[in-house]
């Protein structure tokens, strides 16, 4: 919880979403608050974050995928969350 000294509060735990204060707007979330000009602004910045998400995630499936010791479950667990990031990008590019 991010407090300022004129009792204005933001919750920053949670995904990237767009918040409306009587200020403007804010991306908020994963521990950052950004303020935004416009809600197209917001939405660049919430899919480049969940493009880079998606990134590491390929990255960690391509090294499951090559390591022996890796169960098959951790690899499916990845490709499921890979899933849910794609869905919401998805929904993100759609507005």
């Amino acid at each position: 919880m991010l407090r300022f000294s004129d009792g204005v509060e933001f919750n920053t735990e949670g995904k990237l979403r767009i918040e409306e204060r009587f200020d403007g707007l804010y991306v908020v979330g994963d521990g950052m608050l950004i303020p935004i000009s416009s809600q197209a602004e917001g939405n660049v910045l919430i899919a480049d974050d969940l493009r880079k998400q998606i990134a590491k995630l390929d990255d960690d499936i391509e090294v499951a995928a090559n390591d022996p010791i890796k169960e098959e479950d951790c690899t499916a667990d990845l490709y499921r969350k890979r899933r849910h990031l794609q869905a919401q990008l998805e929904l993100v590019d759609r507005i």
